[in-house]
């Protein structure tokens, strides 16, 4: 195939295939390079159509190396497995599997700058992907993460406006059960005191409003760009009750490694039960103080029942909504 060609035509192919991998050339680009070298147009294009290929080929034989690796051995060695399906020595897969790994953690380092940045609206999530792949993160698994962190932070915007409008509510009711039983005292230190106690919800709930709202606009400014629909992001997926299996299976369709989607639904369920244990926690120490005040009301101040009455059950009433939101959010986190 190769007759008349110059003699150092295979270093002028190994040139090209590297300049090729490395993106600097494309498939016309390398045409152009060899035929000025003196091949044949039809040889250099028939040539320069198998480098595309092994090219295309070795590529995704390494992104499927960096996908399936992780810090266990076993994770080493399917990526080293994988090099070596891709032509490289034993040796030099090795050596590939240590700087991939040491990409992989400087992607992770990456990830806390990059989702910072998203939360203060600096990068919109085909950024916030490049930004991690450029920094040997797999371009799935950046994609994935972007959209789990994204899905948690719409998701907890809008749980944390339901918490805080519930307290607001609380506080507001307390405030008018207050004001109207105890308005000659509304004057002194005690209307103060209101003042302050309904204030605090009122500027949290508007916080919380605010961040809904960001999150809610960022969703669907960037809902086109994700590779796979909202519905299988692994964090809709779980807050919607779907198990711990089915999530990882689903990521495992989208492209993740079995361990990396087993990793990334583990922790996300770990972070999300804490969170829920904590609110059924608030809610259960709202109920315990309620029941105490009424309990101390009624042995040493009988006269103030029916004020403490109405507050403590109006605290009692929030408390249970929060315990009921807790142990509803726990157990689609739970779910296996």
């Amino acid at each position: 195939m190769y007759d008349g060609l110059p003699e150092d035509y295979s270093e002028q192919l190994q040139d090209v295939g590297q300049e090729l991998m490395n993106g600097s050339l494309d498939k016309i680009g390398a045409v152009i390079r060899l035929v000025r070298l003196g091949w044949n147009h039809e040889e250099a294009d028939a040539a320069v159509s198998e480098m595309v290929e092994q090219v295309e080929t070795t590529k995704k034989l390494l992104r499927d190396a960096a996908r399936v690796l992780d810090d266990s051995p076993s994770g080493q060695a399917r990526a080293s497995a994988r090099l070596r399906e891709a032509g490289f020595s034993t040796l030099d897969a090795s050596y590939m599997v240590q700087q991939l790994n040491q990409q992989r953690h400087v992607a992770v380092s990456r990830v806390r700058d990059v989702l910072r940045n998203i939360r203060l609206g600096k990068v919109g999530r085909e950024e916030a992907v490049e930004q991690l792949s450029s920094r040997g993160m797999d371009g799935m698994l950046a994609g994935t993460l972007v959209d789990v962190f994204t899905d948690s932070a719409t998701y907890w915007s809008k749980v944390w406006l339901q918490l805080s409008l519930i307290l607001s509510t609380g506080a507001l009711l307390t405030t008018i059960a207050v004001g109207v039983m105890m308005s000659s005292h509304l004057f002194s230190w005690l209307g103060l005191a209101l003042v302050l106690f309904l204030s605090i919800p009122v500027v949290v709930t508007s916080w919380s409003l605010k961040n809904w709202r960001f999150w809610k606009t960022w969703s669907e400014q960037h809902q086109a760009e994700r590779e796979c629909p909202r519905s299988c992001s692994p964090m809709v997926m779980l807050s919607e009750g779907k198990g711990r299996g089915s999530t990882i299976l689903t990521a495992m369709e989208w492209g993740l490694s079995k361990d990396s989607a087993t990793e990334l639904v583990r922790r996300r369920c770990e972070l999300n039960i804490k969170a829920y244990a904590w609110i059924t926690g608030i809610g259960l120490s709202f109920l315990l103080i309620a029941l105490a005040s009424t309990v101390y009301t009624v042995l040493n101040e009988p006269g103030s029942l029916l004020t403490i009455a109405v507050i403590d059950g109006i605290m009692a009433a929030v408390g249970m909504i929060l315990i009921h939101r807790g142990i509803k959010g726990w157990r689609c986190f739970t779910k296996g």
